[in-house]
């Protein structure tokens, strides 16, 4: 396939991956958004995606980092990521656990290759800390339909972390050393929103994922997992 190939030979580039090719990939790897979340989220090596190619974690990593040095292109990723992570929510054929703890753990590793992305302080490190990110939602027209329930529910989840990135550019809150909760933790809080909504019949007969507070400790537990666990894992 093209875009294993591309992903390949990309990644093996590290911080020689052209700048102009930011853009591009974001938009592929949204194209392939459940097969990228599937990437980002599975600690087993094990799970093959319901449909698409099957994509290496390190390479992922890799192009995710490249990708999170631009602005433009690290908003288009991570916002049609929220649309994966909350389709999967609406995915009958997996268990309801496993899509809330595979969200945190995307998470998890979307803040990962950003701060990787921010660590090498490259010399074109190009964010624009004055930018609005509410423009964001015009350029995800390409993203594959997920129904309009899902639909919803992501764009809330978009906002939620929209508000979490205007904190952060305006100095509330600092990169360094902080735990994934505390930059995250608007996003988080409406992905376990949203996937209480969607699986809320299934979370009152589980312990552990009540509204109130299970479903964001699960959430959050995943996404500080994930973290660590993609932390180790090499790429970029």
């Amino acid at each position: 396939r093209v875009f294993v190939k591309a992903l390949g030979e990309l990644s093996a580039k590290g911080d020689d991956m052209p700048a102009a090719l930011r853009g591009d990939m974001a938009k592929i790897m949204v194209n392939h958004g459940h097969e990228v979340h599937v990437a980002m989220s599975d600690v087993s090596g094990k799970r093959e995606p319901a449909h698409g190619p099957t994509l290496d974690s390190e390479q992922v990593m890799a192009v995710t980092k490249q990708v999170s040095r631009s602005q433009g292109s690290y908003d288009t990723l991570q916002s049609g990521m929220n649309h994966a992570m909350v389709a999967d929510f609406h995915d009958s054929s997996r268990k309801p656990a496993d899509t809330l703890s595979s969200a945190g753990y995307t998470v998890g590793f979307m803040e990962e290759a950003r701060r990787r992305a921010l660590e090498d302080d490259q010399p074109d490190f190009t964010w624009d800390k004055a930018k609005s990110y509410h423009a964001i939602g015009g350029v995800l027209n390409f993203i594959p339909h997920v129904g309009d329930i899902a639909q919803r529910g992501a764009d809330m989840v978009t906002t939620a972390w929209i508000q979490d990135e205007e904190a952060r550019a305006e100095g509330k809150l600092k990169n360094d050393n902080k735990a994934i909760f505390a930059v995250r933790q608007n996003q988080l809080n409406q992905l376990a929103d949203q996937w209480h909504a969607t699986n809320r019949d299934w979370a009152a007969d589980h312990a552990g994922y009540s509204a109130e507070d299970g479903v964001y400790k699960q959430v959050n537990a995943a996404a500080d997992h994930g973290n660590k666990r993609f932390a180790r894992i090499s790429g970029g």
